[in-house]
């Protein structure tokens, strides 16, 4: 079901991003390649965006010793 989720939201995303791209004056070809691109980094880079949104780093044993 994730997965499901996932594709609906990138589909979603490529949607939006196109029909922004196409209203600002851009080509097709433009736009889809914006889409793409996003939907590239949104789906193999966002758990690093978010890691890196929080601030998480390892924890030490000295930190959490359990």
């Amino acid at each position: 079901m994730n997965t499901f989720k996932t594709a609906g939201l990138l589909a979603f995303m490529a949607v939006l991003l196109f029909t922004i791209a196409y209203s600002l004056g851009m080509n097709v070809g433009w736009a889809i390649g914006i889409a793409v691109l996003f939907n590239f980094f949104a789906y193999f880079f966002s758990d690093k965006m978010a890691l890196a949104a929080t601030r998480a780093r390892p924890v030490s044993e000295a930190e959490m010793p359990r």
